[in-house]
């Protein structure tokens, strides 16, 4: 990541009438359950992202847009995407277009992301974007990875990673520790952006 000092804004991030929650964290760290938790709230919404990964059983249509590797690295190449990663082999990309359209309503784009990718995305978007870093207990989350159906070398390669992908805390712009029920952390992060404000 070569925009590590440039990604840091000099004020408060302030979300209230919308921006980007780019959740950061180990694999098993929940990001994905807290982000489908925060979408059930009408102020948040995921921005979809493209993807070569295969279309998982039972998972809607919608979830993502799913192309081809070389229609993938076309649009790559093009310029579509803010920012792109690779994970588990496969392709994944946002479009600043794609998470725009929900900024743009007043509403917060929740994005569950890697810290290069969160990075990115507060460079371009500056105090309407906030870095959230998810610190779950590391034999949880070791745990939880064992526990996943994927193959062992995918295992060890995620458990290898962590002690570096637990130093992505120093760099994001808040930490919040991933302990009981995940409806509480999605609570906190609502609080964290909105303050005492209903809906």
């Amino acid at each position: 990541c070569k925009m590590v000092k440039s990604s840091f804004a000099e004020t408060t991030p302030n979300l209230v009438k919308g921006g980007v929650v780019c959740l950061v964290g180990p694999t098993g760290s929940g990001k994905t359950e807290i982000a489908n938790l925060l979408k059930a709230d009408s102020r948040f919404s995921k921005a979809k992202t493209t993807t070569t990964r295969p279309q998982n059983n039972g998972e809607p249509d919608d979830a993502y847009y799913f192309v081809s590797e070389d229609e993938f690295l076309y649009e790559k190449e093009r310029g579509s995407f803010l920012e792109t990663t690779v994970y588990g082999g496969y392709h994944f990309g946002t479009s600043d277009k794609e998470i725009d359209k929900i900024v743009n309503e007043g509403k917060c784009a929740v994005m569950p992301i890697d810290i290069c990718g969160a990075l990115t995305i507060k460079n371009h978007y500056k105090t309407k974007a906030i870095t959230v870093f998810l610190n779950r207990d590391k034999n949880e989350v070791i745990s939880d990875i064992i526990g996943r159906d994927i193959p062992d070398e995918d295992k060890v390669k995620r458990i290898v990673a962590l002690d570096y992908e637990y130093r992505n805390n120093e760099i994001c712009d808040t930490e919040i520790h991933v302990r009981g029920k995940l409806e509480n952390i999605a609570d906190e992060i609502i609080k964290l952006i909105y303050g005492g404000m209903k809906k």
